[in-house]
């Protein structure tokens, strides 16, 4: 599930990085631009696409991989929303 955050994806993957997570942005590609070519009619989906970010999800992902995961998420996210 894509997680809108504050300055998108850009602005704290290296956080995010620093921290040993790789997130990915939200949405990799705008699918309605293979058909239509254009972000006409598509205002919200072109907006978010610079503005969310995914977390690591994968068959592999072990139980302590998943908790420090979602613990160190947990905190960055904190710290995004709080603006410290």
């Amino acid at each position: 599930i894509p997680i809108k955050v504050p300055g998108g994806w850009k602005a704290h993957h290296m956080t995010f990085l620093e921290k040993g997570i790789a997130v990915n942005p939200g949405v990799l590609e705008l699918q309605h631009l293979h058909l239509v070519r254009s972000n006409v009619g598509f205002c919200v989906s072109a907006e978010l696409i610079n503005q969310t970010i995914v977390l690591p999800i994968y068959p592999a992902i072990s139980r302590k991989e998943q908790r420090y995961c979602l613990e160190t998420v947990s905190h960055v996210l904190e710290t995004i929303f709080s603006g410290n």
